[in-house]
This record gives C-alpha cells, sequence and structure tokens, in this order.
C-alpha cells in the first residue's frame, strides 16, 4: 500500500496574490498521494469534460452547416516523456508552516488557485514548484535545511530564501505599487500606494535569489513556467543566464493600458523582463491587447495579434481564462454537511428572494457600489422590501493598512445606514459577513443564492462567478457581472453592468429576480457548459500545449535559420574559380540602418567603397535590389558599378561589367553609367505580351486613385507621409503613434485593396511601411528575370540578403535554383524563407568588407 501523507488545505498564504482563489475558507482536509483515487478521479472528470465539450462544438458546427475537426492537444502526444521536467515558479509556495516543539515542521498545503492544475500536469512529467515561504527570515540554517529537504522529497517543492528587509520591501513594491496599477489605481506622490526607489532594487533582488535557486536545479530541457506580478524581471534574468531555456510566464492579474502602465518610472525593465519568455499568458483579449499596445508606444516593437518580435526574438502572446477546480465542489456538494447547511438557510430565508455577494474586502471589489445598486433598487422597487434579502460575505484582507481600516469603517456605516432604511422588526435587508467562513457554508452560500452580484471595478478573472454558476446546477441562478472583470468575456449568460451605473445595477436586479424560469434556466445552461468545460485543469493544460507548440515551431525555425557564418562564406566564395558570384542586396535595413526620412539614409563611404571594388571584379555580378525610385538609387550607386533594380524591379539597369553582348540588345543596355533615362530597362520589355497590362499608362492612372486615398490618411495620422515614386507609392508610419498608425494602415489597405481590385496595382504591407505597386512585380521576379538573360553567367555562388517582406520572394526564387553555394541572410531575426540570420546592417558591411578583402588577397 502507497504511504499517504494527510493534507490540510488552508487559503490564507495565497490570500492576497493575483492569483490566489477568490475567496478565503477553511476547506475540508484532503488525502493527497502519488497516483491517489482523487488524481485519478480529476484525471477522468478532465477528459469527460473535454469530451462533453467536443461533442457540444461538433453539434454547433453541424447546425450551421459546417465541417468538424478535432484538435488534438501537444500533451496528448508527450507520452509522458520524462526528458520534460516542468519548473513551476510562484511568489509564494502554496503551504504554511507551523513548528512543533520538537522542532519538526507542520506542512499545510493551499487549495488555491494553481494547486489542481500543477498536480494534474504531475500525472504527464515531474514537476518542480518553485516559491518563497513568506517572510520566514527569523528562521535559523538548521531550520531552513530541514523545512527544505521536507519539501523537496515530499512534495517537490524547493523553497526560496530571502532576507526580511529585501523581502518585506519586495512585498511592498508588489502590493503597493505593481498591484494598485495593474488594477487602475493610480500612484500617489507620497504614501502607502508612491513608488519608492530603495523598494524596487528589493524587488530586483528577490527576482535575483529566484534566479540563483532555480539556476541550480536547472537542467537542459526544462520548462520553466513563471506567475504573476512578483516575478515579472525573472524571465529576462533566466535568459541572460540560459539562452535557451523554455520559458513560460502568466499574469493573473488584468494588464493596464498604455496610459497607465507608463507611469510606472521603472516601465521598461519591467516589460524587457516579461518579453524574456516564448510564451506570455493573459486572462482576456483586454489585457494582452493592452501589453502589446504598450509593446508598440513604450519600446517601439512590432507587434501582431498573437506575438511581439521583440528584437532578436518572437515572444507568443495567448489567453488562457483560468477556470476553478469543479471535482472539489461536486464532491463537497454531494456531502450531508451541506445538504443540511443548504436547508437550514432556504428555512432561515423562507419565502425570500437570495442575493449574494462573495469578495475579499477591498476597494476594487466593488463593494459599496453593491450596497448603493442595493438602496437604489429598493427605492425604486419597493414592492421587494421584505421579500428579498442580500447576504454579502467580506473576506478580511491579511494586508491591512490605515486605508484598509478606513475602507471597512465606511462599509459598516454603509451597512448600518441602509439596515436603518429598509429594516422591520421582522426584517433585515442586508446581512454582512466580514468574516471567515467555511467551506461548506460557501457551498451551501452559492447553492441557495437566486441572483449573484459581482461589481467588481477591476479583476484579472474573478472566480467566484464560476463557483456560484457550477453549485447552481438545479436552482439556476442569475449572475450579474461587472463588465470590468476578466470572467466578463468568457461567461455567456451573465448580465454584464458598469458597476459605476447605480441605477443600470439596479435594473439588473430586478430583471434578475423578475426572470421566468426558463429563461434562467437558458441562461445558466450556457455558462454552466463553459464553466464544466473550462476548469483550472483545462487551463493548465491548454497554456502547456501551446507552449510546448510554441518552443517546437521556435526549435524548428531556429534549426532553419542559423546565424551565418562568415569562415564558411568566404570558404565558399573562394572555391569558386571560374564560375560566377552573385550578390543580391536591398538597401534600407540591409546595407543602410533605417532613417526618420528615407532622403537621410545616403550610403556612406565605406559601403561605396566595399561596392566599388566587389562590382569591379571580373567574377562578380552585383545587384543593389530596392524599393527606392531610380532617379535616387542612380544618384547614390552609379559610380560603384553596381547594377541597380529600383521600385521592387520594375525598372533595371545592368552591372557595369555586363557588356551588352551578354543579354538582348531590346533591353537598351549602356556600357555607360550615367544618369540618362535611356540606360534603364522597363520590366515589361523583358515579358510576353500576355503581360501587357504592366503598361506605364494604366498603371500611372492607377497610382493616382492610389495616391488620394492615401493622401487622405496622411493627413489623418500625424508623424506619416506618402514618397511618390514612378510606379509605386510607400505610406511610411514609423514616426506616427504605432498602435493608431497600425489601425489607419489596415484601414487604409482595405480601401486600397477594393479600389486598386480592376487594376494592374496591388498592396502589400512592410515594416511600418504600406506599399502599392504593380502586379507580378517584386524582387523574386526581377531575379528570375536576369538569371534567364544571364544563361551564360549562371552563379556558381549566390549572397542573397535583405530585412522585410518585400525580400522573401527574392530568397525563396534563390533557393529554388538549387544551387550549391547559395546564401540567403535575413538581416534581423523573424520569421523569413532565409536560410541565415545576420544580426544587423553593421555585420552586414563587415561580411562584404571580408569579401572583397579577400579578393583583394587572392589577387595578391
Amino acid at each position: 500500500m502507497e504511504k499517504s501523507t494527510w493534507i490540510s488545505f488552508s487559503e490564507a498564504e495565497l490570500l492576497d496574490s493575483g492569483m490566489s482563489r477568490s475567496t478565503s475558507m477553511e476547506l475540508p482536509s484532503l488525502q493527497i498521494s502519488e497516483g491517489s483515487q482523487e488524481d485519478e478521479e480529476a484525471a477522468l472528470l478532465y477528459k469527460i469534460q473535454n469530451i462533453q465539450l467536443q461533442l457540444a462544438e461538433i453539434r454547433e458546427l453541424k447546425a450551421n452547416g459546417l465541417p468538424s475537426h478535432r484538435v488534438v492537444s501537444p500533451l496528448e502526444n508527450l507520452s509522458n516523456n520524462n526528458n520534460n521536467r516542468l519548473l513551476v515558479v510562484t511568489s509564494r509556495l502554496p503551504v504554511t508552516v507551523e513548528w512543533s516543539n520538537r522542532n519538526k515542521p507542520k506542512i499545510t498545503l493551499s487549495s488555491g488557485g494553481l494547486v489542481p492544475a500543477i498536480f494534474y500536469l504531475k500525472n504527464k512529467f515531474p514537476v518542480y514548484w518553485f516559491g518563497s515561504l513568506g517572510n520566514c527570515g527569523l528562521w535559523d540554517k538548521e531550520k531552513q535545511d530541514i523545512l527544505q529537504h521536507k519539501l523537496e522529497t515530499e512534495f517537490g517543492f524547493i523553497p526560496v530564501f530571502s532576507s526580511i528587509p529585501d523581502y518585506d520591501l519586495c512585498q511592498s513594491f508588489s502590493n503597493s505599487v505593481l498591484w494598485p496599477l495593474f488594477h487602475y489605481l493610480l500612484l500617489h506622490v507620497e504614501g502607502e500606494r508612491s513608488f519608492r526607489w530603495e523598494a524596487w532594487e528589493a524587488y530586483k533582488r528577490v527576482n535575483m535569489d529566484f534566479v540563483k535557486v532555480i539556476m541550480q536545479h536547472y537542467e537542459t530541457g526544462d520548462f520553466i513556467w513563471i506567475h504573476d506580478f512578483q516575478l515579472l524581471l525573472l524571465p529576462k534574468m533566466i535568459r541572460e543566464r540560459c539562452p535557451n531555456a523554455s520559458i513560460g510566464f502568466f499574469l493573473h492579474t488584468p494588464f493596464p493600458s498604455s496610459e497607465v502602465y507608463r507611469m510606472l518610472p521603472n516601465r521598461r525593465e519591467l516589460m524587457e523582463g516579461m518579453l524574456g519568455s516564448d510564451l506570455i499568458g493573459f486572462h482576456s483579449y483586454d489585457y494582452a491587447r493592452h501589453f502589446l499596445s504598450v509593446c508598440t508606444r513604450l519600446l517601439g516593437l512590432n507587434v501582431r495579434p498573437n506575438a511581439v518580435d521583440n528584437q532578436t526574438s518572437q515572444v507568443s502572446i495567448g489567453i488562457f481564462p483560468l477556470g476553478i477546480d469543479t471535482t472539489l465542489f461536486s464532491k463537497a456538494l454531494e456531502t450531508r454537511t451541506v445538504k443540511e447547511r443548504i436547508q437550514q438557510l432556504k428555512s432561515q430565508f423562507k419565502d425570500k428572494k437570495i442575493i449574494i455577494g462573495v469578495d475579499r474586502l477591498d476597494y476594487i471589489k466593488g463593494i459599496p457600489h453593491k450596497l448603493l445598486a442595493i438602496e437604489c433598487f429598493l427605492d425604486t422597487w419597493p414592492e421587494w422590501i421584505g421579500h428579498c434579502v442580500f447576504i454579502q460575505v467580506a473576506i478580511p484582507s491579511i494586508s491591512a493598512s490605515g486605508d484598509y481600516y478606513q475602507f471597512r469603517c465606511e462599509m459598516y456605516q454603509l451597512v448600518g445606514r441602509l439596515n436603518g432604511k429598509f429594516s422591520s422588526l421582522d426584517y433585515v435587508p442586508i446581512h454582512f459577513l466580514n468574516q471567515m467562513i467555511s467551506f461548506e457554508d460557501l457551498c451551501a452560500l452559492y447553492s441557495v443564492g437566486d441572483v449573484a452580484m459581482i461589481t467588481s471595478l477591476r479583476d484579472g478573472m474573478n472566480l467566484v462567478s464560476y463557483e456560484y454558476i457550477y453549485c447552481q446546477y438545479n436552482n439556476h441562478g442569475v449572475l450579474i457581472l461587472s463588465e470590468l472583470t476578466g470572467a466578463a468575456h468568457s461567461l455567456p449568460g451573465a448580465i454584464l453592468c458598469n458597476p459605476w451605473n447605480t441605477e443600470e445595477v439596479a435594473e439588473c436586479i430586478h430583471k434578475s429576480l423578475s426572470m421566468s424560469e426558463q429563461e434562467r434556466k437558458w441562461k445558466h445552461q450556457k455558462l454552466y457548459r463553459f464553466v464544466i468545460s473550462h476548469t483550472c485543469i483545462s487551463w493548465g493544460d491548454n497554456f502547456v500545449s501551446d507552449w510546448f507548440q510554441t518552443i517546437a515551431e521556435k526549435r524548428q525555425m531556429e534549426s532553419q535559420l542559423q546565424p551565418l557564418n562568415v569562415s564558411s562564406l568566404l570558404e565558399a566564395y573562394r572555391s569558386c574559380r571560374r564560375g560566377k558570384r552573385w550578390f543580391l542586396l536591398d538597401y534600407d535595413g540591409t546595407l543602410t540602418s533605417y532613417r526618420t526620412l528615407p532622403e537621410l539614409a545616403r550610403p556612406s563611404w565605406r559601403l561605396l567603397h566595399v561596392l566599388e571594388k566587389l562590382a569591379s571584379h571580373p567574377q562578380n555580378i552585383v545587384f543593389v535590389v530596392s524599393g527606392r525610385d531610380k532617379n535616387t538609387l542612380a544618384n547614390w550607386l552609379s559610380s560603384t558599378g553596381v547594377g541597380i533594380a529600383a521600385e521592387y524591379g520594375f525598372y533595371y539597369c545592368w552591372p557595369k561589367n555586363v557588356q551588352p553582348t551578354t543579354a538582348r540588345q531590346d533591353d537598351k543596355m549602356n556600357n555607360d553609367r550615367d544618369e540618362k533615362e535611356e540606360d534603364w530597362v522597363p520590366f515589361w520589355y523583358s515579358l510576353s505580351t500576355e503581360k501587357s497590362h504592366l503598361s506605364l499608362d494604366k498603371i500611372t492612372s492607377s497610382l493616382t486613385i492610389a495616391k488620394n486615398i492615401l493622401k487622405r490618411f496622411e493627413d489623418c495620422t500625424p508623424g506619416s507621409f506618402v514618397s511618390e515614386k514612378e510606379t509605386c507609392l510607400a505610406w511610411h508610419f514609423r514616426d506616427a503613434d504605432p498602435d493608431f498608425a497600425f489601425s489607419q494602415a489596415m484601414e487604409a489597405r482595405q480601401h486600397l485593396e477594393q479600389a486598386l481590385m480592376e487594376t494592374p496595382l496591388e498592396v502589400l504591407m512592410g515594416q511600418k511601411i504600406l506599399y502599392v505597386r504593380p502586379k507580378g512585380v517584386d524582387k523574386g521576379s526581377f531575379v528570375q528575370l536576369i538569371l534567364t538573360k544571364l544563361p551564360q553567367h549562371s552563379p556558381e555562388f549566390i549572397l542573397c540578403m535583405g530585412d522585410d517582406r518585400t525580400d522573401e520572394q527574392m530568397f525563396q526564387l534563390v533557393q529554388q535554383q538549387y544551387i550549391e553555394k547559395a546564401f540567403t541572410c535575413i538581416v534581423g531575426k523573424k520569421y523569413t524563407k532565409a536560410s541565415y540570420l545576420v544580426p544587423d546592417t553593421h555585420t552586414v558591411l563587415s561580411i562584404l568588407e571580408a569579401l572583397e578583402t579577400d579578393d583583394h588577397a587572392t589577387e595578391s
């Protein structure tokens, strides 16, 4: 028989954490052992819930006439792979510790939030949980060693110890600065919610304490899952020490808008800390959207709806609404204690409708807003006086301050005023409990409540709503839910309200109490189906599944995109004894850095020198392939002797060392390198009559339409401008407000695509540039053209370099030539068809100089 450990669940240690359960109560003792029946039952229940969800989705798809398919979780393919360990990191371990007189620790495990999810994941791979034990600096080294050994061997928990001053200051920074600000409570110049640099420094030191302990246990292949606002710096700190680590991060609180977040003096460090992750999870789309907005507005990063391009890496963004442990409530509702308590409450409030509220006594929970709405309801519909009661459970907060005590007194006064106003000798409308209640009482209260009111002013998720819905299976109670909670985005069937609109909340109460049984049942069924299919277990499973998928895609990309080995490049370059060596080089972002104004991106003397030297070698054919206009490129580069492809290849001229006899005469090639018009060959001269849609007249008339549209968006988007070329347009919004400019670009793109549908033009989005150019004219088409026209100069070696989407067709075309010595290089790490990575434009220039120097050394 397996050895088991009896564990008493307690919520106290996680009460004020962003990832704690929504309430605190005394929970029953449960027997937890490796491979116990409880674990097996939880796993089986989770599978049943997944099957129920799949069945509901299939039925919905059939009803809409759509085909159904099943997506298999990546975790199903792991098959308990022991090579994958999960290292969970939270600010506090989910335990409380008491010492006996014999110096033996008594450890009780909390039931809160993450515990069921993490224990379920233990069935799939080894799990180790890192976290502090609160302010335990008073314990001597002997006690710490005893406790560390017991926690690690019996639970897989690894404690992190910090000094008392650091821990206290770190808690102050987390709870008095980050937590309020993330819930839209603005900072003060002085007082409790003020930014103090000594607290910030302690916050950094405590995060570093975690790094040291994690690195002592880290093994290659481990997955590190970090949680919540107390550890925002940790992902980057670990990444700096272990660049290839797999790091996930989940924020259990809201993430504020950029205008609120930017108040933090250390805003950049915190963002960069989070961006050390591979995957960042949020409860709702709004939180993710705010995070992406901060990335663009404050850090200037490129973002997509589900990812951030963080300079040399991509960080995925995911939405994972947290759920509850339904097994815990299911078991409790079947106990005699809860059933008897339900009957007692029904008898006590016989013939009355019961409205309930369960919250931590905190200013963001909107308890006064709730009470004022009750007053408004009873004033407006006095017929309900004597026929309904409101029971508010207000769990005391552990981290009490002067502001907290003042807030509590205000609540007492408000409750007293309302009861004095509406009470009679045999009726009290408001029952206010500022105390801990047992888990059994909580389940009973959830079960008898006809209406549950949640009026939080901000809430990461609010799981009280889930708990109430689950316990209302037989009663079909109505949920009134603040639209400012994370749960509001996930619960179809709830009556949403603005807690600041007292009259609206009062109307919601009246609507809930007057609702027909059929409508109550219909709303509850929708809510219940969501709750049982989105449990805390499925939340953990979904996050880890997406995380594993993200890592797999990242590794696949990294295996395809290797840093360019300059030694290998030089060796391939030297080995071309007689064959031609081709250079296909983008200009902006490759040969030169991007500039605020395009005309400032003139080539340096150093660049002109190396291009001239490379182009002068008889074995080399050098082309600069750019979206810039032909006159600018000719003015800047004609002296070097390189070939130039302007406006994505619509106009081109040949390198100086390519003689006219090597290509068709109708291309008007000329060996002179001045700027006369006849030096330029229009793209359509080299095409069949089937491409006659590329006539310059058709393009010019269509560009006029596009220009008028873009000019309107230019006028409405400060910091943007339109650049005109003979055959294309570009709308630059690099210096405009990132969020606004991106939305404007999306709208402009839609207008352009609709207006240009029957024209020879197409629309393309680049790096903070919207392009309008002729269809079928791109860098890939140009490269294909010149390869065809110079058969006797077929390349033995190709170096192709670019930095954005307009270069992808060029990379693809080069790779399709099956040339052994072909090097396609992307400048700056991003998703690409290129095979090699070059970090920046300075490195590009150094590589070209190394090749030119090698030519000179060989000739000598």
